[in-house]
């Protein structure tokens, strides 16, 4: 750790000195001018925002400064996919472009799985920003050509899958959507059991909702009620509240009007938990309008 320190602080206060730059004016809006010195000097090592606005300001690739860390290499990767599943949760599509543009070059990021992930994002975002579906779809396809063709599909290319889905709906395409969704749970189905158990909801709770827009409600009923099991058996709210809002639709249209207040019910009380407003507020407005 301590020549890590070291080897990364002179590398830091090398460029620095080359570009005539002080420690202030380093630092300035990053971290304190003391932080920075104790960087320099090997006596503590960098976050990787912190690399990664130094980079930038010194003009130069972030990996200069990670080659041979592998600990600050890793800590650095982990941010990455931290602060891009943020922006997407927010589909704030415009960062999560940059960012990968940034990174597609670096080679901490060279490696199968992590140009998987790269090219998946690059289709998300071109597809959400500028919807040019056929560069997305190009994209994603590119991101599956990777896969080995003899192996059973990874984890890393399930999400790729369920993002496919997603995208041949949202672009009026519901049939090859739904066939792809059959396809994941299949897929999903032949594992013993995955490590992400996010996937599972992610799956189960689009499918679902493809199934409501289309009013295969028989269908939606049998999708949902597994997404929800799955939510049960692995201790996960992560669309629960969701499941349960198309649940009580499901039920609404199946003119099953007892079981759609349970799920209503149900769905309001895990989003107050959550502080889901957006489903909370429909939640009410719905037992409102069909049950007063």
């Amino acid at each position: 750790m301590k020549s890590e320190s070291i080897n990364i602080g002179q590398k830091i206060r090398e460029i620095r000195l080359k570009m005539n730059i002080t420690q202030k004016q380093l630092c300035d809006g990053i971290c304190t001018q003391a932080n920075l010195s104790r960087i320099e000097n090997g006596i503590c090592l960098p976050s990787s925002y912190i690399i990664q606005q130094f980079s930038e300001r010194l003009g130069i690739d972030s990996s200069y400064l990670l080659t041979n860390n592998q600990e600050l290499q890793q800590d650095y990767i982990d941010e990455f996919y931290t602060v891009v599943r943020r922006h997407l949760t927010n589909r704030e599509y415009e960062s999560v472009l940059k960012m990968v543009q940034k990174e597609e070059k670096n080679p901490i990021f060279s490696n199968i799985k992590h140009q998987q992930y790269l090219f998946l994002y690059k289709g998300l975002c071109i597809f959400y920003l500028h919807k040019k579906y056929n560069k997305a779809i190009e994209f994603i396809d590119h991101a599956l050509s990777l896969r080995d063709p003899h192996g059973f599909y990874n984890e890393v290319e399930i999400e790729i899958l369920i993002t496919k889905a997603m995208i041949l709906y949202d672009h009026g395409d519901p049939k090859a959507s739904i066939t792809l969704y059959k396809k994941i749970i299949t897929i999903i189905n032949e594992k013993k059991e995955l490590n992400n158990k996010l996937i599972y909801n992610r799956v189960y709770y689009n499918y679902t909702r493809v199934l409501v827009d289309e009013k295969q409600f028989r269908e939606a009923l049998k999708i949902c009620t597994r997404g929800i099991s799955y939510c049960k058996r692995f201790y996960s709210m992560y669309y629960l509240a969701d499941l349960y809002l198309h649940k009580a639709t499901i039920h609404w249209n199946l003119n099953e009007k007892e079981l759609c207040r349970k799920s209503l019910l149900k769905a309001r009380a895990i989003s107050d938990v959550l502080d889901n407003k957006l489903i909370f507020d429909i939640c009410q407005q719905n037992l409102s309008e069909y049950f007063s």
